[in-house]
C-alpha cells in the first residue's frame, strides 16, 4: 500500500500550516510519510492485527470513525535515518523540540493527545470548524439563514447528505457553546 504524501490533498489551511511547519522544523530533518488517506487505505490499517498479520495500528475504522487523515487534516512524520540513524529515534527530547514548532503553527501532537503515536500530527482544530463549514455553504449555496433558524435547518435534515448533517451540528454545536 503506498502512502500519500501529496500536500495538495491536505485542506488548504492545515497545508499552509504544515508547510510552515516543515519549513521551520528542517534543520531537524524531518520528513512527511503520509498525508491524505483514502478510506480503503484506512480500511486496510484498521485490519492490521484484526484480520489480517501485524499489530493492530489504529482504532479508526474508516468509516463510522474516521482518520483526521481522511479528511485531509492529518500527517505522519519520521526523521532522516541518514542523522538518526532510525526513523523514530527514542529520544523524547527530539520529539518535543519538534511538537513545539507544530504547535506554534496550529498543529496538535498525537502523543500530547493519546500518549502514543509521536508520528501523529493534526490540524488543532480550529480548521476543522472552517472545514465543515465551507462544505454547509458551498452545499447549501451560501443559505446562512438556515443557521439563525435552527427549526429550519432540521426542517431539511431528511435531505441532507451525512457530511451536511455533521457540518451543521458542528457549526451549531459552536455557535451554542459561544453563546
Amino acid at each position: 500500500m503506498r502512502k500519500n504524501r501529496d500536500l495538495n490533498k491536505l485542506q488548504p489551511s492545515f497545508r499552509q500550516k504544515v508547510e510552515a511547519f516543515m519549513k521551520e522544523a528542517a534543520p531537524l530533518h524531518i520528513f512527511i510519510t503520509e498525508g491524505w488517506r483514502s478510506e480503503a487505505t484506512q480500511k486496510a490499517y484498521y485490519a492490521q492485527g484484526r484480520t489480517t498479520g501485524g499489530a493492530i495500528i489504529t482504532w479508526l475504522n474508516g468509516v463510522s470513525k474516521k482518520s483526521q487523515h481522511q479528511l485531509g487534516l492529518a500527517i505522519d512524520i519520521a526523521f532522516d535515518k541518514k542523522y538518526y540513524g532510525t526513523l523514530y529515534p527514542s529520544n523524547p527530547k527530539l520529539w518535543e523540540q519538534v511538537a513545539v514548532i507544530a504547535k506554534k503553527h496550529g498543529i496538535d501532537w498525537g502523543y500530547d493527545l493519546w500518549q502514543k503515536d509521536k508520528p501523529h500530527f493534526q490540524d488543532d482544530g480550529k480548521a476543522v470548524r472552517g472545514f465543515y463549514e465551507d462544505v454547509f455553504f458551498r452545499e447549501y449555496g451560501g443559505k446562512s439563514s438556515l443557521l439563525s433558524d435552527t427549526d429550519g435547518a432540521f426542517a431539511k435534515w431528511d435531505g441532507m447528505t451525512e457530511r451536511e448533517r455533521l457540518s451543521l451540528i458542528l457549526i451549531l454545536m459552536e455557535r451554542a457553546a459561544s453563546k
